[in-house]
C-alpha cells in the first residue's frame, strides 16, 4: 500500500490517475461529503473464542456487541467460536496464533475488504477491554467531527519528541487554516446525487493528537499501525487524514509531512468526485461508533464503493499532473450508475472499462520496451 508522501511509485500513480481519468464521468460532489452519506463503514470481524459455556456477565457482554452491530450503531460484527466444538480451519488457525490466550478470548481483525490478515488487535473478553475496543475519547471525537461536516479530522501520531511534534503540529495546523480560506468547493451539478440538506456543505478541518503511549488511545494506536507492519518501525510522527465515515489514509511519516502533501491531499478530498467506476480504495475504516445514518440524505440507492485512494499525498500530488482531455477532470472516480438510464450506463462502463484495458496494455508494452533499452544500454 503506498504511503502518504511515498515518491517510488509516483509513476504508477500517475498512469492510475490518467486511466481513471479517462474513465469516468464527473459528479461535483465533493469527495468527502459523499463519503460520508454514501460510503458504508466496512465492519471489523471480532472473533469470540471460548470454551464451554460463559458466564451470565460474559454472556451479557457478547449480548451487547451483538446488538450494537446489529443496530448498525459500530463497525463490527462478532462471530462466536466454542473450542469444545468443531472449528473451520481458518479459525483453528487464528486461534493457533495467539500468544499466551485463556478463553474467552476476543480477536478483532481488519475488514476483509482491506486483505490484511494480521489482527487489529487481540485481548481478554472483559468489560473494560470490550469498553476500550469499540469507543475512546479521541475516536469519539473524531465521530463528532466529522458528523457536524468537518471534510478531514487530520490525525497527529507524535513521535515522542515533544519539541519536534510541536513543530509539526504549527505545520500542520498553519496549512489548514490557509487551506480553509483558499479551497473552494466544486460547482454543483444538475447530475450531481442528492446530499442532506440539513447539514451544511463547508470546508472546515479539524485536528486531534495523540502519543504512542496514550493509555486511552491504545486500541486506536493499535488500529492505525497494524495493518502495516512497517509504521511499527518509524520513529517519527505520522499524520493520517481521515474522513467520510472514519476512512483513514496510509500516513505521511517525518520529513514526509509538508505543506505541499498536505495541500495535495485537501484539494483531493474536497474536490469533485466521479460517480461511475467502483474500485478498491486502500484506505481503510477505522473501527468507530457511531450513528452515521443520522447524517445520510434520502439518496434512494444503495451505498457506492469508495474509489481508488492510494496515499495522501502520493496521489492528488501526482493526479493533478496527469494529462487530461477536459478541463478540470476529477483525479480519482466514485462509481454510481445514472438510475434514470441503466441500460445506457451499463454500456458506458463496458466502453470505458475497455478504453481502460487497451491503454493500460499500450503503457505496459511501452514500459517493457523502455526497459529493455535501457538494460541493453548498461555497460557489461
Amino acid at each position: 500500500m503506498l504511503m502518504f508522501g511515498d515518491r517510488l511509485l509516483r509513476p504508477a500513480v500517475c498512469l492510475a490517475a490518467a486511466l481513471w481519468v479517462v474513465a469516468a464521468s464527473a459528479c461535483n460532489v465533493p469527495v468527502f461529503r459523499y463519503a460520508l452519506e454514501r460510503w458504508e463503514a466496512d465492519p471489523y470481524e471480532i472473533v469470540v473464542f471460548h470454551s464451554g459455556s460463559l458466564t451470565a456477565e460474559q454472556q451479557a457482554l457478547l449480548e451487547t456487541m451483538e446488538k450494537t452491530s446489529h443496530d448498525r450503531l459500530a463497525n463490527f460484527a462478532v462471530t462466536r467460536v466454542n473450542l469444545a466444538g468443531e472449528i473451520p480451519p481458518p479459525l483453528q488457525a487464528l486461534w493457533r496464533r495467539q500468544a499466551n490466550a485463556n478463553p474467552p478470548w476476543m480477536v478483532a481483525k481488519y475488514p476483509r475488504q482491506t486483505g490484511i490478515e494480521d489482527s487489529a488487535w487481540a485481548g481478554p473478553l472483559r468489560a473494560d477491554t470490550v469498553k476500550s475496543l469499540l469507543d475512546s475519547p479521541v475516536r469519539r471525537d473524531i465521530t463528532q467531527k466529522l458528523l457536524r461536516g468537518d471534510a478531514v479530522v487530520w490525525l497527529l501520531l507524535g513521535s515522542g519528541n515533544g519539541l519536534r511534534d510541536d513543530e509539526v503540529g504549527r505545520l500542520i495546523e498553519a496549512e489548514l487554516r490557509k487551506l480553509e480560506r483558499s479551497l473552494v468547493l466544486p460547482e454543483p451539478s444538475p447530475l450531481d446525487p442528492p446530499t442532506n440538506p440539513d447539514l451544511p456543505l463547508k470546508i472546515a478541518f479539524s485536528t486531534v493528537r495523540i502519543g504512542h503511549a496514550d493509555p486511552d488511545e491504545q486500541m486506536l494506536v493499535n488500529l492505525l499501525l497494524n495493518w502495516n507492519t512497517n509504521l511499527h518501525a518509524a520513529t517519527e510522527a505520522m499524520l493520517f487524514p481521515i474522513f467520510g465515515r472514519g476512512r483513514a489514509v496510509s500516513p505521511a511519516v517525518g520529513k514526509q509531512i509538508t505543506a505541499e502533501a498536505i495541500r495535495d491531499m485537501a484539494e483531493f478530498l474536497t474536490g469533485p468526485c466521479s460517480c461511475e467506476v467502483k474500485a478498491v480504495n486502500p484506505g481503510y475504516d477505522l473501527l468507530l461508533s457511531a450513528n452515521w445514518g443520522s447524517v445520510a440524505g434520502s439518496q434512494g440507492a444503495e451505498p457506492q464503493s469508495p474509489p481508488p485512494l492510494v496515499g495522501m499525498s502520493e496521489f492528488a500530488a501526482t493526479a493533478k499532473k496527469s494529462p487530461a482531455t477536459t478541463p478540470d477532470p476529477p483525479a480519482l472516480s466514485l462509481a454510481v450508475s445514472n438510475p434514470a438510464s441503466p441500460a445506457t450506463g451499463g454500456h458506458r462502463l463496458i466502453r470505458n472499462l475497455a478504453i481502460v484495458l487497451g491503454i493500460g496494455v499500450v503503457v505496459l508494452a511501452a514500459t517493457t520496451l523502455v526497459l529493455r533499452f535501457r538494460a541493453g544500454r548498461r555497460p557489461r
